[in-house]
């Protein structure tokens, strides 16, 4: 049985074959939940990465709450979800998925930069903390660097109202969709030399503003200096930046 190369006080252990979330406390394991992931064609990506955001109602069938992974890749995270039957599934575009309930715990007992290990195999040891020479064969490494990250503040119970109210209400809706092309007439309007402005419609949150014009969600708030991502309002102008590559 393998070990995860973890040198942590606490971390997520991930495992895909048979659907659990694992919180552990050093060696020992203080919680486990049920989750769902990804489809055989979208499977969720094994590997050792971190908790890189933190967002309160992320919208969009997401569920309540929204942990961002530094998965390089692509926009990978564990959230909640309107399809609590889903959970103990691979159904996912590739995401991980848990009920509500849990996922609101996970987040008060997770930071910014709290390793996770997601992995396919059957069965782990007991996890132990373990010196630098532990053999490759025995480590998940990840050695692309993090991207930016920022730590969300507690919204107030007002801000959190706003947010709910605003949220799509869709009950069918559980995946983000591919994005949309802007209309000729957006971008005719808004579009500026290094990028355009998007309208914010009723509805829309910023993390689904990021995902529609393919950009990771700390890019848009950092081009708009945004004082709380939970608090646009239709009508709003949101600078979207243009020529972005991933690193």
């Amino acid at each position: 049985m393998l070990t995860p190369n973890i040198n942590a006080t606490k971390y997520l252990l991930i495992n895909t074959l048979v659907k659990k979330l694992e919180f552990y406390q050093g060696s020992r394991m203080a919680n486990s939940f049920p989750i769902a992931v990804g489809k055989a064609a979208t499977p969720t990506p094994s590997g050792q990465y971190k908790i890189a955001t933190k967002i309160y109602n992320p919208g969009s069938g997401l569920g309540t709450r929204w942990l961002g992974l530094s998965i390089p890749e692509g926009h990978y995270g564990i959230h909640g979800t309107n399809k609590p039957l889903s959970i103990g599934r691979a159904v996912s575009n590739g995401c991980i998925r848990m009920h509500n309930e849990d996922v609101e715990k996970l987040f008060s007992m997770v930071t910014i930069g709290t390793p996770v290990v997601i992995t396919e195999i059957a069965e782990f040891s007991q996890p132990e903390q373990q010196p630098e020479t532990t053999s490759p064969k025995h480590q998940y490494e990840y050695t692309a660097p993090a991207p930016p990250i920022y730590e969300q503040p507690e919204p107030t119970k007002e801000q959190e109202e706003t947010v709910e109210a605003e949220a799509p209400t869709n009950k069918e809706q559980w995946e983000i969709s591919e994005p949309e092309q802007p209309t000729e007439v957006e971008e005719e309007e808004q579009s500026q030399p290094n990028g355009f402005y998007y309208i914010v419609k009723p509805g829309d949150t910023l993390w689904a503003i990021a995902r529609k014009h393919g950009l990771p969600i700390q890019k848009l708030f950092e081009a708009n200096n945004l004082p709380n991502p939970n608090m646009i309002r239709p009508g709003q102008k949101v600078f979207v930046p243009k020529n972005y590559h991933r690193e």
